[in-house]
């Protein structure tokens, strides 16, 4: 029994459009059937068009209480007239039996032509609209009926790539608008909570439908969706230590996350820490500067291990306790959405070190027999804890073997002994001096060595093992001053009148170094001595010795003592030092000289013919210098000079013993100086005329002088 059901909705189709349209049928008889759809337009106008659609079957098969719908198309002449209507019928007729039909008319009109626009709203309109994972998107768009007759429109989406997005279809009613009105509709959209960065949203485009003219009016796709970088860095306390020890790098374990949707740096930073305290990270073993970069979780790099390093100095004190916080922040546009679990705090407390040690110090360079010398070591706790488990022993060692040393020892100023372990207590960050003095005897050996040592016990490693401390100096003794002095007289007998008494003075030096000496004479008033043919007055005779430590240095000086006037007896103290007064020797000899055979004073008789004679000289040199043209030249002082004749010899000559004496000095004597004029230094001219050697030597000076 077949039955045609009348479309709630008349179709109808715009004019000059060709729509499609369905009509349902049923079959209400108890067994299935084949119908076959029959169409009789005859009744509708010219133009008009009502048929079956290309893709519909003629005959349909229903089976009892089935529905089915056939689709139909409608086409509208140009011109008609909004709502007019036409009637067309439908027969639908069982195969089977052709008395089982059903006839309906159905009336078709033409529509109104819609003219209407979609689109997003204006502020919506950008080229990139970024949202976060989890996020709801709201789309806004808004509806034109530019026509002039009221329309109604239902609206949708047509969504592409939607992929894991959501997107909700508008879920408000049709919108009925007049001419020119306009309404808005919103759709939905969430964002997967596993999106990453810069992902491409679905293209969302706006479609409405005329429920008038069914027209259907799309709007322009939305292709602007991407997902924004969300940045998230998560950092993890794995280890850190209890205790910080000063003095050593102390590490603290971490691990940072990356929970972003896109790569991100991490700046991994202590915060709060003294600015005494130095730290640096290392990522892999490896030092590491600057942010620490991190992965995507797809990437399979979004964590790191990272190790913070913290060195305390030995100020901090021991056992202070610190409270401790790392920062992770990222770094770049963007913030992180999560700071509350970008950083993690730790307490620990300083730990107690004790780190002695043992230094040299000042020392002396140099050592001299008879002086002192010194050595010093400073002891230092650089540690931050008292250090009281040490003690220091000082000794000193000489090679070769020296006895009569005399040594002091001291901590700070304070005497202590010698030879013995010596309690010490270095407060943390302090220091104590060691020293010690070592006074040297007089006869203590050149070359010889001197090691002055500290030897330090208690200390320890970082391992608790013993750590001995030893300071050794050494201080050679390369340094002397010394001489020796001999002074002699050739014998131990009465001065013959008229002559000298020789005496031998003989110096060795050994020093080290350069030695100025002075020889100086003090005896009888009256005497006149010489030394080296050079009269010695008060500030003496100065000379300068070589370093004679390897091969002794000698000066032998030859002085004669003669007895112009005074005493026939008395004593002549010879005195030889150093310029700086340091070494001094003295030595003094008696003299006894014979009694003068007459008086030594010339008679009137003498001097005057001395004087007659001596004119005659004067005459005869002045006649011989005329005869010498070439010597005019010469002073006539320096011609009056070389004419004065010299004093008689002396008649008294020196016995055979005393000119034993003088050619054959003692034997203790070590060499006889060179033979020189005697006497004060002869004028530039030389000798005076008629004078001998040896009256020069014994009445020079007087000539000098007069």
């Amino acid at each position: 029994i077949p039955v045609i059901i009348q479309p709630v909705t008349r179709p109808s189709c715009p004019p000059s459009y060709t729509c499609t349209f369905e009509i349902e049928m049923t079959n209400e008889g108890d067994a299935t059937d084949v119908f076959d759809i029959a169409l009789d337009t005859t009744s509708i106008p010219t133009g008009w068009q009502v048929g079956l659609a290309w893709t519909q079957e003629s005959s349909v098969l229903i089976r009892p209480d089935e529905t089915v719908k056939a689709l139909f198309t409608l086409g509208v002449p140009q011109g008609v007239a909004p709502d007019t209507v036409v009637t067309f019928e439908m027969r639908l007729e069982a195969q089977n039996d052709s008395n089982r039909f059903d006839s309906k008319d159905i009336d078709v009109s033409a529509s109104m032509i819609s003219i209407a626009s979609v689109d997003l709203v204006e502020q919506l309109k950008v080229q990139r609209m970024e949202v976060n994972a989890g996020d709801i998107v709201v789309l806004e768009y808004e509806i034109w009926n530019n026509a002039t007759r009221q329309d109604i429109f239902s609206m949708r989406v047509n969504v592409e790539d939607e992929g894991n997005w959501v997107v909700h279809q508008p879920t408000r009613p049709n919108a009925v608008l007049n001419a020119g009105a306009s309404t808005k509709f919103e759709v939905e959209i969430e964002v997967p909570q596993t999106v990453q960065a810069n992902d491409r949203g679905p293209i969302i485009t706006p479609v409405i439908e005329s429920q008038r003219s069914q027209m259907v009016i799309q709007g322009a796709p939305f292709d602007a969706l991407r997902v924004a970088t969300t940045h998230d860095i998560a950092l993890v306390l794995l280890s850190g230590p209890s205790k910080l020890t000063p003095g050593i790098a102390n590490e603290v374990e971490l691990n940072v996350v990356n929970n972003g949707n896109g790569p991100s740096t991490a700046v991994i930073t202590p915060e709060n820490i003294p600015t005494t305290w130095t730290w640096w990270i290392t990522v892999d073993g490896e030092n590491h500067t600057g942010p620490v970069e991190l992965s995507v979780s797809y990437d399979l790099e979004h964590e790191q291990e990272v190790s913070v390093w913290l060195m305390l100095p030995m100020t901090e004190a021991a056992g202070e306790l610190h409270t401790l916080t790392i920062q992770a922040t990222h770094e770049g546009e963007g913030y992180d959405k999560n700071p509350s679990d970008n950083s993690v705090e730790f307490v620990a407390s300083t730990g107690a070190v004790r780190v002695p040690s043992l230094i040299s110090g000042q020392q002396s360079p140099s050592a001299m027999a008879g002086s002192s010398i010194y050595a010093e070591a400073l002891l230092r706790n650089t540690g931050n804890a008292l250090e009281d488990r040490l003690t220091v022993t000082a000794s000193v060692f000489t090679s070769p073997p020296t006895t009569g040393l005399v040594v002091f020892f001291t901590v700070d100023g304070g005497d202590r002994s010698v030879g013995a372990p010596v309690d010490l207590m270095v407060p943390p960050g302090a220091e104590q001096t060691l020293r010690i003095d070592v006074l040297l005897p007089d006869d203590a050996a050149l070359n010889t060595r001197f090691v002055l040592r500290f030897d330090i016990d208690g200390a320890v490693d970082e391992n608790g093992l013993p750590m001995p401390l030893v300071q050794e100096s050494m201080v050679m003794l390369d340094q002397q001053r010394s001489m020796e002095v001999e002074v002699a007289r050739a014998e131990n007998l009465t001065v013959a009148y008229g002559t000298t008494a020789l005496v031998w003075v003989n110096h060795t030096s050994t020093s080290t170094s350069n030695e100025e000496f002075v020889l100086q004479v003090d005896g009888v008033e009256g005497w006149q001595v010489t030394c080296d043919k050079r009269l010695v007055n008060e500030t003496g005779t100065t000379y300068e010795l070589a370093p004679g430590h390897v091969t002794p240095q000698t000066r032998q000086h030859r002085c004669e003592v003669l007895r112009l006037s005074g005493s026939l007896s008395g004593e002549v103290g010879f005195t030889l030092q150093t310029t700086d007064g340091q070494m001094i020797e003295r030595r003094q000899i008696s003299f006894v000289f014979e009694q003068p055979p007459e008086d030594e004073t010339l008679s009137t008789t003498v001097l005057i013919g001395g004087g007659i004679g001596l004119f005659f000289i004067i005459m005869a040199l002045l006649t011989f210098m005329r005869r010498r043209p070439e010597q005019k030249h010469l002073d006539f002082e320096e011609a009056a000079s070389e004419a004065i004749a010299g004093p008689p010899v002396s008649t008294a000559q020196p016995s055979t013993e005393v000119a034993q004496q003088q050619e054959n000095p003692p034997t203790n004597a070590i060499q006889q100086a060179p033979s020189v004029i005697a006497g004060p230094p002869l004028p530039a001219t030389g000798l005076p005329a008629g004078w001998t050697e040896e009256q020069w030597a014994y009445y020079g000076q007087q000539y000098l002088d007069g």
